[in-house]
């Protein structure tokens, strides 16, 4: 009984050390897909830039729901734009928005420094 619960304390405190040392990666990630979904739209592959802003969307959801950050949310608002002009074959406008959820994540990356 008394090794069951050591592997379940060791386990959870895994877990929750994982969850802390994780928590600026989604930003990075949201930030990286912003660019990809950036850089296909200007070269007009509304399609694959459909595709990174949806990932970006991910992870920035999640980054949101870590921590509150007014750009965070900006940047979501943002890429829900783009990725409504993506849907429409908008490409130009979709890499607008992009570019300027892109900023919002920035600027949410400086302030946590």
């Amino acid at each position: 009984m008394k090794y069951i619960t050591v592997v379940l304390s060791l386990a959870l405190a895994l877990s929750a050390s994982l969850t802390f040392s994780t928590k600026g990666d989604d930003l990075s990630e949201a930030i990286r897909h912003t660019k990809h979904a950036i850089d296909h739209s200007r070269q007009g592959r509304a399609d694959a830039g459909l595709t990174y802003a949806e990932s970006a969307l991910t992870h920035a959801r999640v980054a949101a729901k870590q921590r509150y950050n007014f750009y965070i949310d900006e940047g979501v608002t943002e890429l829900k734009i783009a990725i409504a002009h993506g849907i429409h074959r908008n490409a130009q406008s979709a890499a607008d928005h992009a570019t300027e959820a892109l900023a919002n994540f920035k600027e949410a990356k400086k302030a946590e420094e």
